[in-house]
């Protein structure tokens, strides 16, 4: 070992003692933490809290009590019916009403009327709402208040003649009445 190495591991050794020495030194000199427990006072606001809760749950309690003598039962369930266990699909849904559509005081579209002696009249063809078009094929549809037509078929006195993508063509005697899909 040279005296140069010698000089510093010496000079090592004496620092390290120095820092151990400080250190224990500043931590004589630091107070040392205190725990205490003491019963802090609850708050206003949870002592409100606290007392809502317990309250609460007394309502809660009576009413059970009271509640205990109305509690009995009322025997067996009843028996699903034969027609219904045997049904296999639903005919509608029972929770959308069909939607009633008061014309005020125009005639109804009814196909047992004498149509030979009425007069055709506007109000009779503003009441078919055509609702949409369908394309199966080489067969076109459309449905007009619900029900389907294809070309050829009778609403009242109106032939369907042609059925377009967004209108229909009605016959009426000599006359052509146009009519778009969704009026």
């Amino acid at each position: 070992m040279t005296n140069r190495l010698k000089i510093l591991t010496t000079g090592l050794v004496l620092s390290l003692i120095f820092a151990i020495n400080d250190y224990y030194q500043m931590s004589k000199k630091r107070p040392k933490p205190r725990v205490t427990t003491r019963k802090a006072k609850p708050s206003p606001q949870k002592i409100r809290k606290k007392s809502n809760i317990s309250r609460q749950k007394k309502v809660i309690e009576e009413a059970a009590k009271s509640n205990l003598s109305a509690m009995e039962t009322h025997g067996e369930f009843l028996e699903i019916p034969e027609e219904i266990l045997q049904m296999n699909q639903w005919n509608r849904n029972p929770f959308i009403q069909k939607k009633n559509l008061q014309m005020g005081n125009e005639p109804e579209i009814i196909s047992n009327r004498n149509l030979n002696e009425e007069q055709p009249r506007m109000a009779d063809f503003e009441m078919l709402k055509i609702e949409s078009v369908a394309k199966l094929e080489d067969k076109v549809y459309v449905i007009i208040n619900g029900n389907r037509y294809e070309e050829g078929d009778r609403i009242d006195r109106y032939i369907i003649e042609d059925i377009y993508d967004d209108r229909v063509v009605f016959l009426l005697g000599d006359t052509r009445v146009l009519k778009g899909v969704g009026k």
